[in-house]
């Protein structure tokens, strides 16, 4: 599940058109769901149907993970694969180099590693709005994810400290897009579906709709629409993409 290149262009949702949740302060959890779906009937992923992720993804940060390297950005995933038929966390340290700390996965010029995983059943794309995901940061503790699929839920959790996610959070991504390798989620013309990303920061304040703010290289074939941000006890912003 790569960082964002850019080179998607606008026809697409994802490798960086997106929009995300952005707060004064740091975020401390998020939760992503589809409230509203309509005229969806397949999703075709690199896989073939019904193979997509739903990414909740933090924005880029610089944190003491990244160890006084300038260039070095540190990034998490919150991700449910229906192709792996896993719910985990993904860490980046974006140009980090390609000397790796111990444990981590060099890609390029970036170094990435994995939490703990646990198994989640295929969720058919007609089940789309029965589904969330959620993430938890917790300073000096462990982040958590949660895969919510109508009334089961899939959970796992691993150390904040792999990025620091908790002293840096300040925007989030949710989408569904494609599982992996900057791969779509291609739906069937005529699908609308609405995405609505929960955030908690301490403030009742309604977050800010931050444009272009995506994070992911993976896609899906829908085009954005408005975005409003609403305060209150539970802040979110909401957005329609349709095709």
């Amino acid at each position: 599940m790569i960082p964002r290149s850019g080179k998607a262009g606008t026809d697409a949702v994802g490798d960086g058109n997106d929009y995300a949740a952005s707060v004064s302060g740091v975020l401390s959890k998020s939760i992503g769901s589809f409230p509203t779906v309509s005229g969806v009937t397949t999703e075709v992923g690199i896989g073939g149907p019904n193979d997509y992720t739903l990414q909740l993804n933090s924005n880029f940060m610089t944190t003491a993970a990244c160890k006084g390297i300038s260039a070095c950005r540190s990034w998490q995933q919150f991700i449910y694969s229906s192709g792996e038929q896993a719910v985990f966390m993904q860490y980046w340290l974006i140009k980090y180099g390609t000397s790796c700390p111990n444990g981590w996965t060099n890609f390029e010029t970036d170094c990435y590693a994995n939490s703990s995983a646990v198994l989640a059943p295929v969720e058919a794309i007609t089940s789309l709005h029965t589904l969330k995901l959620s993430g938890t940061a917790k300073l000096h503790g462990r982040d958590t994810v949660v895969f919510t699929a109508g009334a089961m839920a899939y959970s796992t959790t691993g150390k904040d400290s792999m990025v620091d996610l908790a002293t840096a959070w300040q925007q989030s991504e949710f989408n569904i897009v494609g599982d992996g390798d900057s791969s779509a989620a291609v739906f069937n013309p005529g699908s609308v579906v609405r995405v609505k990303i929960v955030v908690t920061n301490g403030s009742t304040a309604a977050p800010t709709c931050a444009a272009k703010a995506g994070t992911t290289a993976e896609t899906n074939n829908l085009k954005l629409h408005a975005c409003t941000g609403v305060g209150g006890a539970h802040p979110y912003i909401a957005f329609n993409e349709s095709n």
